[in-house]
């Protein structure tokens, strides 16, 4: 499978011919503290089958408990990990991170190693409420309880569908099997009308939300707090 991606600022890009098949998860306590999260999703790629198109990531040797070296690649700018990969010369396999790739929603771990140090709530996450879109309340609200309960309204799937999609056919940050079960056929077909599902997945690019939401915040407390 031909899959492509980069890292968050667009500094490194890459693209690489990859079996989804062999797509996992890893639970080691050396990948929660290089990912900053839980656990990391790889998928491998042979050496000749994968490619840095822009950019040169930034490289760290780990020296894991048993003494084993891999070099783990990153993005100097943004710090988006992109690979993790054998020291040295000779053949290699690139495990690509598989939340930089494009791809990703397609890429189904198929397995999982290390689960002796698996987070013990791992399990439990689908049994939580979802929060599709994001929203920011900033420490000195003058009414945070308040913005709380409009945040609780304005993420419901009904409130969602109804009043954004349904009225303006999207909005950036939405996820469309949140809201599906609570639109009709029309309106569902109005979101891709002038493309499909497949290639929105294929060709779509991630929007920046940090800055975006760190400008809006920054804006409320200069006007709004003073």
């Amino acid at each position: 499978m031909k899959i492509d991606g980069g890292c968050h600022c667009g500094y490194i890009t890459y693209e690489a011919d990859a079996d989804p098949e062999r797509t996992s998860i890893c639970h080691c306590t050396d990948c929660q503290t290089l990912s900053g999260s839980p656990f990391r999703t790889s998928i491998p790629a042979p050496d000749h089958g994968f490619r840095i198109l822009s950019g040169e990531p930034t490289v760290y040797l780990k020296t894991g408990e048993s003494g084993a070296k891999r070099v783990q690649a990153f993005c100097p700018r943004c710090g988006s990990p992109i690979y993790a990969t054998a020291p040295g010369d000779g053949p290699k396999v690139y495990n690509i991170r598989v939340g930089t790739a494009r791809q990703r929603n397609q890429l189904v771990p198929k397995r999982q190693i290390w689960c002796r140090s698996a987070a013990p709530w791992i399990n439990e996450l689908a049994g939580l409420p979802g929060q599709p879109m994001y929203y920011v309340i900033p420490a000195r609200a003058a009414h945070a309880a308040l913005a709380k309960k409009f945040i609780e309204l304005a993420e419901s799937p009904e409130v969602q569908a109804d009043g954004i999609i349904k009225q303006f056919n999207w909005y950036p940050g939405i996820d469309p099997q949140y809201v599906q079960p609570k639109l009709d056929q029309a309106a569902w077909n109005k979101l891709f009308t002038d493309i499909s599902p497949a290639d929105l997945s294929k060709y779509g690019r991630p929007f920046p939300l940090s800055p975006y939401f760190k400008e809006i915040t920054e804006g409320y407390e200069r006007v709004v707090l003073k």
